[in-house]
């Protein structure tokens, strides 16, 4: 969709990255995936690995960590690497903004989760960013973040 607009209106250059958390058998599929479909709408593709920027992989973290600690969970240091990776990234590829496929499920996600876990604080960051850049960090766009993901997923099976 946003490869269609660019190609359409020449008003930007897309680069499209995908970040490889090191899950043993998780990520290969849609690296496949994103690969074939970057070839075929012929946009530079960047893949970029835990293992390669940080010298772990997700699997070696989990690995690392005491069942019996409280503390972050797995998912915690994933969330906070892979927006490290996707910044860092979207740097050296000189992106002005970040486009995410973040859906209306990952947004109400995010507002649930931080209500149950008392850290309203956050509640603001999930709303649009326009005009509130942050310095160090790519500007973030979220188009899809009031479609439903069944809705994308359906769009995405129909289009192929």
């Amino acid at each position: 969709m946003i490869a269609k607009l660019g190609a359409r209106f020449s008003r930007f250059e897309l680069v499209a990255i995908t970040v490889d958390e090191g899950i043993k058998g998780y990520r290969d599929e849609s690296i496949r995936i994103a690969r074939e479909c970057c070839s075929q709408l012929g946009v530079e593709h960047t893949i970029v690995s835990f293992e390669d920027l940080y010298g772990y992989t997700l699997d070696e973290i989990r690995g690392s960590l005491r069942r019996d600690e409280a503390g972050p969970g797995t998912c915690s240091y994933c969330g906070v690497l892979r927006r490290k990776a996707l910044n860092s990234t979207a740097k050296a590829v000189k992106a002005d903004k970040l486009v995410t496929a973040h859906s209306l499920d990952d947004e109400v996600q995010t507002i649930m989760l931080n209500v149950l876990h008392g850290d309203i604080l956050r509640l603001p960051r999930i709303a649009p960013g326009v005009g509130r850049e942050i310095p160090g960090l790519v500007p973030r766009v979220k188009p899809l973040r009031e479609i439903p993901e069944e809705e994308i997923a359906l769009y995405a099976f129909l289009r192929r």
